[in-house]
């Protein structure tokens, strides 16, 4: 399989990211604060370079933790910011890249053996240490399923097998 150019790979990680933002039920309103307590799991989507692993598996835990665990997941993006600029920074990281939280209080023995997993497949993120107050763009609360059209549903497909986001959420290859 040829391998995609990274202005593709960021095409197509921001195309997985829209269409779960549509696809998703969400229920806070962009820029509102939300204070995180400490404890709260957050997933880094700002890793460079962008790998599979980092940049697109991300989606595949976002998919799991919903549809297995009910976990709501807040998306924080600053609204400030400039193209690329940072959403915000905690414990010596900058986190970038539209950052999604994982509360504490959804933080169940389940939930951090599902963290672990992911983070055994590639996915970046630490435990926030402090509470954090941050701008909320959507709290995501269902997992999708989604219909490919048969023309081009392989090209999106690719993605999603690469975030492992399973074939029943989109159909599989029918």
């Amino acid at each position: 399989m040829k391998q995609a150019t990274p202005a593709l790979k960021t095409f197509f990680t921001a195309a997985i990211a829209l269409m779960l933002l549509m696809a998703i039920g969400a229920n806070t309103a962009s820029g509102q604060s939300v204070t995180f307590p400490a404890g709260s799991f957050i997933i880094n989507m700002g890793v460079t370079p962008q790998t599979n692993e980092n940049g697109l598996r991300p989606y595949g835990m976002i998919y799991d933790l919903l549809r297995n665990n009910s976990v709501p997941i807040s998306w924080v993006i600053n609204p400030t910011k400039a193209k690329d600029g940072e959403d915000f920074f905690h414990n010596g990281v900058s986190y970038r890249g539209g950052t999604f939280i994982i509360p504490a209080g959804f933080r169940s023995a389940a939930v951090n053996n599902r963290i672990i997993f992911w983070q055994g497949r590639g996915v970046q993120g630490a435990t926030s240490v402090a509470p954090l107050t941050l701008p909320v763009a959507q709290v995501l609360s269902a997992a999708p399923r989604w219909t490919f059209d048969f023309k081009n549903g392989a090209i999106t497909q690719v993605f999603f097998t690469r975030a492992e986001i399973p074939a029943d959420a989109y159909g599989g290859a029918s």
